[in-house]
């Protein structure tokens, strides 16, 4: 045991200017190591107090410090946490004069005549809200907790190549998890540069430990758990993990990676990606029950390692400080990642959702139409507001997810009639990925130049009217490609008893900066817009009871019936205005796929071998 139950996690940080240096053989080196003795080096020390967990103790000591410079805490892509809210106690030491000022929010600047400084300062985690924690904030237990990334450190502005080394000093009987390349040192690690370090999350503690190894390439699989955790076959998941691997890796040819950690957490929910690593929320209790989500967030996730991380929109900037990018061509990103995880799972003969490929597509196509949004906001648009806060888009709220994965099934016929078969959405998904590395990104135009380039055939006119505007797919002219038709039919919306259901299409949320709650809606055909209720309306009473929180919403919304009214107070434009809603019921779509017929031996052959995953 750990003498007085006193954890220390030391995080010792050498800058180099160059990004591809190697890690060292003796970590000593890296005290002083550095290319040219102008570059700066620094160092990162985090530590943890087991005795006190609602927080962690971060130090930086810069050597030949430049006599200005900047620091400041990275903003995400999707998941801002703004983790800048929790520094407390910033301040900066030196021997010589030295002074600081915090010039925006995530932006700190510094001012020395002395080369060698210290910044100190604390990051204060929040108190969970909530009964599950999301699994990419960092967390603190007695058996472990997950730390690191842009969450915890400060990068130099003026030079974010700057590769480092990272020590961490943990209680003996705790184990480290990272995507950080290792070392000699089992307790030392390296990053290629500040991005790599602000990417790549560190799990610590007690946890299980498994690894497997993929055409030469090891993998890890890091797996913490609550205390109560139930006991489960570790093998199933290992061999299912190794299976979706070894199908992505096949598909594009390599890895984007040296080695690759999954890092699964007990009593968390969702999941990010990183360079090369992932943290996903797995509860245990997912064995016990239907483990077919789990396979479908592991491969969607492990799937953007390439497509999203390293096949990247180039609208995304290595590291940011400011407000968060925005990208016209996440709807590939996002939307394609999960057409692939439905399609590796298969490949893989692992569970799926639909027993079927045209069960699926049926499926696709129900929820297609279930939300106006779909068809009535491109999906270029869609991305652009995909990691908003509601109120971008009207009251539209469509799943850049899903217009993602129905558009790239439908290119997939297309090139597939195209070619003759002898070509298929793999071959521009490998084509993307190849063409346009990292460092580079692509641009939605980049999309339909590689779909032309693959398939020869007028892409033009499809991207025109489904991906840069808005318009209702026309799934028959495509499905005819392998010979099948769909038939759309409406009826009303019933529970699983058979009565009607109410029209449950809103909800409330809180604004970032807010203190009240805010309406949000996802149809503007949906009975509560009707009543004249829309999406950043600040909700104040429901049914005359003050607004407390999400569950002031979701527990009237139980109990609902068609013919109900509920009451709103709302302020809208600083007016405060009262609303009836009568809640009434709503219609669903049906989905069948049909065949054509007189078929030719085309058709058929085309849709033999998109049947059979070819």
């Amino acid at each position: 045991m750990y003498k007085k139950n006193f954890a220390i996690l030391v995080f010792v940080v050498l800058a180099f200017s160059a990004p591809g240096q190697h890690p060292l053989i003796y970590p000593a080196d890296v005290i002083d190591i550095r290319y040219a003795m102008s570059q700066p080096a620094v160092g990162y020390t985090l530590r943890v107090d087991t005795n006190n967990l609602s927080g962690y103790d971060v130090e930086i000591n810069i050597k030949n410090a430049p006599k200005t410079f900047h620091l400041a805490m990275a903003t995400h892509k999707e998941y801002d946490d703004r983790y800048w809210r929790y520094v407390e106690n910033f301040r900066a030491e030196s021997k010589e004069k030295i002074s600081f000022e915090r010039k925006d929010s995530a932006l700190w600047k510094i001012n020395s005549s002395g080369k060698n400084i210290t910044i100190k300062y604390r990051i204060h985690l929040p108190v969970l809200t909530g009964t599950v924690r999301p699994v990419w904030r960092p967390f603190l237990s007695k058996t472990g907790g997950l730390v690191g990334d842009m969450h915890s450190f400060m990068y130099l502005v003026e030079d974010a190549r700057i590769s480092s080394y990272i020590t961490f000093k943990i209680p003996e009987n705790w184990k480290i998890a990272t995507g950080l390349a290792s070392t000699s040192d089992a307790k030392i690690f390296y990053a290629s540069s500040a991005k790599t370090l602000m990417d790549c999350s560190v799990m610590v503690g007690n946890f299980l430990s498994r690894s497997f190894i993929v055409q030469g390439i090891p993998h890890k699989i890091a797996y913490w758990l609550l205390p109560d955790a139930k006991s489960f076959d570790t093998s199933v998941l290992v061999k299912s993990v190794k299976k979706i691997v070894k199908e992505t890796i096949q598909l594009f040819g390599k890895a984007p990676y040296k080695n690759y950690t999954f890092l699964f957490q007990d009593g968390a929910y969702g999941a990010l990606e990183h360079n090369n690593s992932v943290t996903m929320g797995l509860p245990t209790a997912t064995f016990q029950r239907d483990i077919t989500d789990m396979y479908n967030e592991i491969a969607h996730e492990y799937f953007h390692t390439w497509n999203l991380v390293a096949l990247r929109p180039a609208e995304y900037s290595d590291l940011n400080y400011g407000p968060k990018e925005k990208a016209k061509g996440l709807w590939w990103s996002e939307g394609m990642s999960i057409f692939y995880s439905d399609l590796i799972l298969r490949r893989a003969n692992l569970p799926t959702y639909d027993s079927t490929r045209i069960i699926h597509l049926e499926k696709l196509i129900e929820r297609y139409f279930s939300n106006s949004g779909n068809y009535k906001i491109s999906p270029e648009s869609s991305s652009l507001e995909s990691n908003e806060q509601p109120g971008g888009l009207g009251d539209y709220y469509p799943s850049v997810h899903l217009q993602g994965e129905i558009t790239g099934a439908m290119l997939d016929l297309i090139i597939r009639d195209a070619s003759n078969s002898k070509y298929s959405i793999d071959d521009v998904m490998r084509k993307m990925y190849y063409d346009f590395p990292e460092e580079k990104g692509f641009y939605g135009k980049d999309i339909e130049q590689s779909v032309k380039n693959i398939c020869g055939c007028d892409a033009y006119s499809f991207f025109q009217s489904y991906v840069y505007n808005a318009n209702i797919l026309d799934f028959n002219r495509y499905l005819k490609l392998i010979g099948k038709k769909v038939n759309i039919t409406w009826k009303q919306a019933v529970d699983e008893k058979g009565d009607p259901s109410p029209d449950l299409d809103i909800f409330i949320y809180r604004r970032v900066g807010d203190t009240v709650f805010s309406i949000g809606l996802t149809n503007p055909e949906s009975c509560w817009a009707k009543a004249g209720l829309h999406t950043n309306d600040k909700v104040i009473f429901i049914n005359d009871m003050p607004v407390t929180g999400r569950e002031s919403l979701r527990n009237i919304q139980r109990d609902l019936k068609i013919g109900d009214n509920v009451k709103f107070t709302i302020k809208r434009n600083s007016i405060l205005q009262k609303i009836i809603v009568p809640v009434t019921g709503y219609n669903t779509p049906t989905a069948i796929i049909t065949d054509l017929k007189n078929t030719t031996m085309k058709q058929q052959r085309i849709f033999q071998d998109w049947y059979n995953l070819k």
